[in-house]
């Protein structure tokens, strides 16, 4: 009989495979010259400081806030988990709609195109590679703390009933990619571009994506930086919301899976 464990490995290798051909057909395509992410011929959003800065500060601003709920010693609640939807869907119905008229909404990218679906799912493809192996060197280094996995692991373990699942689904798979995408890639790197080179905004917003998920003990943003680098790449070529947007739900998809197949410390 077929266990979870050896469903979970074979997943992830078969993922890791793939991810690797990925790399070795983009190397192939970049020595012949072939562009492989065509840029979409749009200026970047010139937003008005006060309004990127009160996007910023809700970019920090919000996870504060749910941490302060999550206090030390307090164990996940179903709850936390609903107050985090909430909050997400706020955030994400406040900035597009009190905040973008309809031309506005076209050019940050909330438009459905095949091309766009496509370099989305060959950037989560080709993240797997940088993003396990920073997080295997981390587990290796011994900087993961016991026990260091996001909160809704332990809730899932101390918890497992199909509410609760349905729940952490909606926060990891709509909600936090929604609200997430729309601060960091289309806002926040959107207005860099608009005052500094493309890939020195890229950089600068993949760090602080990167910070804003650090915990103690649990060093997420290591491997996660790698990630905000692939998403803010794809955003800077394609301008489109719904691409990074749905990289990065594939990406909490395939690691909430993996963590209901073996557990949380799975790789």
């Amino acid at each position: 009989m077929v266990t979870p464990s050896q469903i979970s490995t074979a997943l992830f290798f078969t993922l890791l495979q793939l991810s690797l051909c990925t790399w070795l057909w983009l190397a192939w395509k970049r020595a012949r010259r072939q562009e492989v992410f065509p840029a979409v011929q749009q200026e970047p959003l010139k937003w008005h400081g006060e309004f990127a800065c009160l996007a910023i500060s809700c970019a920090f601003l919000a996870p504060g806030g749910m941490v302060a709920l999550m206090r030390p010693g307090t164990e996940p609640s179903l709850r936390l988990v609903q107050t985090a939807c909430a909050v997400n869907f706020v955030q994400a119905l406040f900035l597009m709609l009190a905040f973008f008229p309809a031309p506005v909404r076209e050019k940050m990218g909330l438009r459905f195109s095949w091309t766009d679906l496509r370099l989305a799912g060959l950037v989560f493809i080709a993240s797997l590679v940088p993003v396990y192996a920073l997080n295997l060197a981390v587990s290796w280094l011994g900087w993961r703390a016991e026990g260091g996995v996001h909160s809704y692991f332990h809730l899932i373990a101390a918890d497992p009933t199909p509410r609760t699942l349905i729940w952490i689904a909606v926060s990891v798979l709509i909600a936090a990619p929604i609200v997430e995408e729309l601060l960091y890639r289309v806002i926040m790197q959107g207005w860099l571009e608009s005052v500094l080179p493309g890939r020195v905004a890229l950089f600068i917003v993949a760090v602080v994506f990167a910070l804003v998920h650090w915990r103690p003990g649990r060093p997420d943003h290591i491997p996660l930086f790698a990630f905000a680098l692939a998403l803010g790449y794809l955003y800077h070529r394609r301008r489109s919301f719904l691409a990074v947007a749905l990289v990065h739900s594939l990406f909490n998809g395939m690691n909430l899976t993996m963590a209901l197949l073996v557990g949380p410390e799975a790789p």
